[in-house]
């Protein structure tokens, strides 16, 4: 029988007995998942920020959209911490995540607290408490040249992580896996599985609430022969206990359950190990508690059952004698019984909790109240968690009045889960009607659109809040309106589109006296066009939506034009087979009416034409799309006129190398149209475009490279500003996951003559949508993340804008290819008062940092003077300024860089 006990120990001897296997394995990961040695993913290298605003601040929270397992709790004496894996960047590994919830069942970090983002494999993450501090313990393998490390967190009671890069508790050679920790009133003690010696033995250190290392080689706990894993730790006022599953006895014995006591000084009392319970059949893995006299140890047992586990205990006093030999009977299962499970004393009872599977609710959380003297309480088992689907992981803890129980669920319809939890008191009854979700954020947001109104931009997305656990398939689109200044003229976001399962990727376009915003609607892969229209005050039109290809097969991928008296929307269509992508339109007057009842065929090639976009020129539209015809993907484009009518019926190829070209957008400058898209070149995707002429003639046979820097450049975009061509993307040259944003001019000529940050703040920011308003000026909305909003924390991705140039100061040089630069940074930030000023310098040089409004007026002088090569610190005192954003700019030798401060009285 395969269970997650076999799966388990099957990994950890795959890391142990097949390094190279296991090696092989975790390299193909890193090189897919990592395009550098950066493991930081949320630091960014550089930090130039500029007018970044983030459009909607309203916080509706919505369970987090990610995968979610195995949790742990502690309680600090006034509230509870949960920790858990968290993938919810959207990486391909996981990230630790935690939250505090209070006595009365309320969660104090609604966004939760990023404990660990690094870029590594993590998983086992365990909690204790001790010291004024939370203790976090996992297993990470940012190391890649000694495989699985033990690293730590401590987090204040506040919620504040002291060691977001992690503690490195031990890194020695071979993996290390699996921790967890106890406090002794002194120091902590971690343990873990280690390999060091070719099996899976026990080692452990002690760890100072300073987060030092008191035993940086480790201590032998357990090495006894073959595997010891799974193990557990308590205190009792003078020696530790440790519990783990040991498979010295096989084959007699499958894994058995060992003990031993560690001193605070970290000396073993117990060198050969307590034998816990070896009776046949196999036990493990185990939990425990201690009550003030003696520990309760529990595991699950397959002494009965062959194909499933029971919940058995046994206890033993500080001396290490076990009181009840071969352990009494706790709890049955129905069918098995997982990995986890958990065990906490009240002051009378402990109450243990494990999972169960029913054949009608699938995997489930029971529990048992068991008295100090071994007696069960509950001989009928607690029903704790029952919904349809799985629950796993359960972890328990008590506060002095009631029970706390946590765990990890997934509903059998969608692929996700989520951390719920539920009170308990002594009594065994349960506080809270039913389970709440502890893993929530404020609601995501996704691919933004704009466009210019002729007084203000209006700006649209995808948003989640309407989510709920039982439908996290649900999105709906809102959108905002932003004046030319930066300022958000709607008190709340607007309700664009909404209904059951997806409203996403929008497309907008302004006819001169409203907007139209077309989108996707849909789910499980059959999506249709529909289209709401909305007028300047932001008032939506149209309260039945306006269906512009409603059909069987699937329309994905809108885009959208106004040619002065109609709008063309494209897309791309499957009716010509499944997974067989075409290019189809529609024509939609401003009145709202759907011109082509029967949709136009734009380019119905052989294999794939994906991702549309269009705009228009003085006479015609130009419409481009990435084409798979040729064996590779290339990019294609075809001139359409105002009455539907393709004029290039084959398709112009406006790249067509050995390469894969993908996601082109386009702009026109009142002469010729400008195709920018992501080019693989035989490497990373780079940013290339090329030239149109209005009859179809490509002016840029050998594309125009826009920017070739290291790592991807993807996702372009384009609007033409007067005078050149700005181009946008996202850009992970510091490393994958951690993109910034990135832009660069192109003159009508098609010379790049400019490149610059657009936004280099923490955490991701992708998906660049650029429309141009008044004069020269753009804006660019960007999906971005957020650790709060209004100092609430959101953890999150959000929807931000960005004028540029800025509004309110002259537009500065903020970047050279090539060049060095000066690198600034401020702590805190936001800043109440004073704040840290830091700079470094590449070369001696004249340094200029001053501090402006908003307005762009110079408000105060911090350096003017030559200063040499080297870093520098300063104090930063704003006291004398009202509260408010103001920016802070550095000019050395002709460059500037510029960032944001946010000033809290």
């Amino acid at each position: 029988m395969i269970t997650s006990r076999n799966v388990r120990y099957f990994y950890v001897l795959l890391l142990i007995l097949s390094p190279l296997i296991a090696r092989s394995y975790y390299d193909f990961s890193k090189n897919a998942y990592r395009g550098s040695n950066d493991f930081s993913c949320l630091q960014n290298n550089v930090n130039i920020n500029f007018g970044e605003f983030i459009l909607d601040t309203t916080i509706v929270t919505s369970p987090v959209v990610s995968i979610l397992v195995m949790s742990d709790i502690a309680f600090d004496g006034t509230n509870y911490f949960v920790v858990w894996l968290d993938n919810r960047y959207d990486l391909p590994y996981f990230s630790i995540f935690g939250a505090r919830i209070n006595r009365d069942g309320i969660v104090i970090d609604t966004g939760g607290i990023p404990i660990s983002t690094i870029c590594s494999i993590k998983y086992f993450p365990a909690v204790t408490y001790g010291g004024s501090y939370f203790l976090v313990v996992w297993h990470d393998d940012r190391n890649v040249s000694t495989d699985f490390d033990i690293y730590g967190a401590r987090v204040t009671s506040d919620g504040i992580v002291l060691d977001p890069q992690g503690i490195p508790i031990c890194t020695q050679s071979a993996p290390q896996f699996d921790p967890n920790a106890a406090f002794d009133g002194n120091n902590f003690f971690v343990v873990w599985t280690d390999a060091r010696l070719g099996n899976g033995d026990l080692y452990g250190t002690r760890l100072s609430p300073s987060g030092t290392v008191l035993d940086p080689q480790g201590i032998p706990i357990s090495t006894a022969p073959r595997m010891q894993g799974d193990v557990e730790i308590a205190f009792d006022g003078s020696n530790y206990l440790i519990t783990w599953d040991d498979e010295r006895n096989f084959p007699t014995n499958d894994f058995d359950v060992y003990g031993a006591r560690v001193t605070p000084g970290g000396t073993v009392l117990d060198t050969s190990g307590i034998p816990i319970c070896t009776v046949s059949g196999g036990q493990g893995p185990s939990a425990i508690a201690y009550d003030g006299t003696n520990y309760l140890v529990i595991w699950n047992d397959a002494r009965v059952h062959s194909d499933s586990s029971d919940i058995y205990g046994a206890r033993l006093n500080p001396q290490g004698i076990v009181l009840d030999t071969n352990g009494f009977f706790i709890g049955n299962a129905d069918n098995w019984v997982s990995w986890f499970i958990s065990v906490a004393f009240d002051g009378t009872n402990y109450l243990a909790v494990w999972q169960d599977y029913s054949d009608t609710t699938g995997f489930d959380i029971y529990g048992a109240r068991v008295n100090p003297s071994g007696v069960v309480v509950d001989t009928i088992k607690i029903p704790i968690a029952r919904r349809i689907g799985s629950e796993d992981s359960p972890c328990v803890a008590f506060d002095g009045m009631n029970y706390l129980v946590a765990w990890y669920g997934a509903a059998d319809s969608i692929p996700f889960a989520a951390i719920f939890y539920r009170r308990i008191s002594p009594a065994g009854a349960m506080l809270d009607s039913s389970e709440k979700i502890l893993s929530i954020q404020a609601s995501s947001q996704d691919y933004p659109a704009a466009a210019w109104g002729g007084s203000s931009y209006f700006v649209v997305w995808d948003d989640e809040r309407g989510n709920s656990f039982e439908n996290l398939i649900m999105k709906d689109l809102y959108g905002i309106r932003v004046s030319p200044t930066g300022a958000i003229l709607d008190s709340q976001s607007i309700l664009i589109a909404s209904g059951n399962y997806y409203q996403i990727f929008p497309a907008i376009a302004f006819d001169g006296t409203n907007y139209l915003v077309t989108y996707d609607s849909g789910a499980l892969g059959i999506y249709d066009i529909y289209g709401v229209r909305i007028n300047q005050s932001g008032v939506i039109l149209d309260t039945v939506k306006i269906p512009i290809c409603v059909n069987y097969f699937t329309q994905r991928y809108s885009t959208l034009a106004f040619d002065g008296a109609n709008y063309l929307s494209l897309w791309q269509d499957e009716r010509n087979g499944s997974s067989n992508f075409d290019i189809y339109g529609a024509r939609i007057s401003p009145a709202g009416t759907v011109l082509d009842t029967i949709p136009l065929e734009i380019c119905t090639a052989p294999t794939n034409q994906q991702y549309p976009k269009v705009t228009y020129g003085t006479t015609n539209y130009f419409a481009v799309w990435q084409d798979s015809r040729n064996g590779s993907i290339n990019i294609y484009g075809t001139r359409i006129n105002t009455v539907g009518i393709v004029l290039d019926t084959s398709g112009i190829i406006i790249s067509a190398t050995g390469y894969n070209q993908n996601y082109p957008a386009l702009a026109f400058d009142g002469l010729n149209y400008l195709v920018v898209w992501q080019d693989d070149l035989g490497g990373p995707f780079d940013i290339c475009g090329a030239r149109v002429s209005q009859t179809g003639t490509i002016l840029d046979t050998n594309a125009i490279i826009i920017c070739a820097a290291p790592g991807n450049q993807e996702s372009p975009t384009v609007a033409f500003d007067g005078t050149n061509y700005v181009v946008m993307w996202q850009d992970s040259r510091f490393g994958n996951y951690q993109e910034n944003l990135y832009g660069a001019k192109v003159s009508p000529a098609g010379t790049v003559i400019d490149s610059f940050v657009v936004a280099s703040q923490p955490g991701r920011q992708i998906l660049p949508a650029l429309t141009r308003g008044n004069g020269n000026q753009v804006l660019v909305a960007y999906t971005g993340w957020t650790d709060s909003i209004n100092q609430h924390s959101a953890q999150t991705m959000r929807i931000w804008g960005k004028l540029y140039p800025p509004y309110g100061i002259a537009e500065g040089r903020q970047y050279k290819p090539g060049s060095n630069h000066i690198n600034i940074d401020l702590f805190p930030n936001p800043m109440k008062n004073v704040t840290n000023l830091y700079y470094n310098l590449s070369y001696d040089t004249w340094v200029k940092i001053t501090v402006y409004d908003v307005t762009g007026r110079l408000v105060k002088g911090i350096v003017n003077k030559q200063q040499k090569k080297g870093d520098y610190q300063a104090i930063l005192n704003l006291s004398d300024l009202s509260q408010g954003v103001y920016f802070l700019r550095s000019d050395f030798n002709g460059y500037t860089a510029i960032k944001k401060i946010i000033l809290i009285k």
